[in-house]
């Protein structure tokens, strides 16, 4: 393993670390969400453009960057632009409309509560 990809791997690492760590982290939504992005992620079968951008939005989400309601809208908003994708199977399609209905009940929560 070179120094780059060490390097990678332990920012990942501490990414998911620090994602554990957060006030959500308990919220079983959360931990379905994060399943289901890692089952959508390791699935060999799944195009690479497909999972660049399901990586992106999952890193988007993990990330510290912006409130939650901005993070699930722009993690919605990727996961829209590849619905329409001819090469995705059908398994992965239905996955992500789990994961976007599961996101915007996120959403819904949040912007009660706020």
């Amino acid at each position: 393993m070179s120094k780059i990809e060490s390097t990678i791997r332990k920012s990942l690492e501490d990414k998911i670390a620090e994602f554990n760590t957060l006030e959500y982290s308990s919220n079983p939504n959360f931990k379905r969400i994060m399943d289901i992005f890692d089952s959508i992620l390791n699935d060999r079968t799944v195009p690479k453009n497909i999972r660049s951008v399901v990586e992106n939005s999952k890193n988007i989400l993990i990330s510290k960057e912006d409130n939650l309601e901005v993070k699930i809208s722009s993690v919605i908003n990727n996961l829209d632009s590849i619905m329409s994708d001819a090469n995705m199977p059908l398994y992965t399609r239905t996955q992500i409309w789990n994961l976007v209905s599961l996101l915007e009940e996120e959403r819904n929560k949040f912007l009660k509560n706020k």
